[in-house]
């Protein structure tokens, strides 16, 4: 019984003396599944938390109906999803795929650009362009599996390389656009892109073991440092004081 006593007593005065201190901060970590990554500063569950547990542009929502695309997030220029496979919140870095599983579909629609959100590609970009081209056509490019069938296939290749070959004359071309390129290049790998984001930095606390990133407080854009355990702690206590 004493220490149940001293447990409640302890989780009181965190409640009321250390919650004020850290409104901005209460967050903590949140997923969609037990197989997805963890979310938590800059990332933020729209359907689950207050805007205030992220930065603008990394919100996300949970998809559950899918158990390998669980987290979703869209940018600005897309009306169309992406799906998140992985989060590197030290290197600040985030693995994302196409949940219809044609990410070359999408470069090839012009369907999104990352200008206006916060990140950007890891990999250089080359322009490229997509033909369609009869099997029988000899090109040095594999084909797009998601866009070819047994009539015809679908393939990207370097706009330079257009004009300076005669291998595809037998090919169409369908459109151009700005790709990531990491050689060697093979179209059916491009399941997914690697993406970085700067701002916020949050490298100087992710480097701390124990500490998470998070606002200052819920009117500043200042960061800071927060003790882990501490915040999951007092998330716990908030959810339980506002069941009551």
């Amino acid at each position: 019984m004493p220490a149940l006593i001293e447990y409640f007593l302890i989780s009181f005065l965190l409640f009321f003396f250390f919650i004020p201190h850290l409104s901005a901060t209460t967050c903590g970590e949140s997923t969609c599944t037990s197989t997805s990554p963890q979310i938590r500063f800059p990332f933020w569950l729209k359907d689950l938390q207050p805007s205030t547990c992220g930065y603008e542009g990394f919100g996300l929502t949970c998809n559950p109906r899918h158990r390998w695309q669980s987290i979703l997030f869209t940018v600005p220029s897309s009306s169309r999803h992406f799906a998140i496979q992985e989060i590197d919140y030290l290197n600040q870095n985030v693995w994302i795929t196409d949940p219809n599983n044609c990410f070359p579909r999408r470069f090839m629609d012009n369907d999104f650009s990352f200008d206006s959100s916060p990140f950007s590609y890891v990999h250089a970009l080359e322009r490229f362009t997509f033909l369609n081209c009869s099997y029988q056509a000899e090109v040095s490019y594999p084909p797009i599996s998601c866009l070819s069938n047994e009539h015809y296939m679908v393939t990207g290749v370097p706009s330079e390389w257009i004009n300076s070959s005669k291998a595809w004359s037998s090919c169409s071309v369908i459109s151009e656009a700005l790709v990531p390129f990491s050689a060697p290049y093979e179209w059916d790998y491009l399941n997914g892109l690697e993406l970085e984001w700067y701002v916020p930095n949050c490298r100087f606390c992710e480097a701390v073991p124990g500490k998470v990133c998070g606002f200052d407080n819920n009117t500043s854009s200042k960061l800071r440092c927060s003790n882990a355990i501490l915040i999951q702690l007092t998330v716990i206590l908030s959810n339980i004081a506002r069941g009551l």
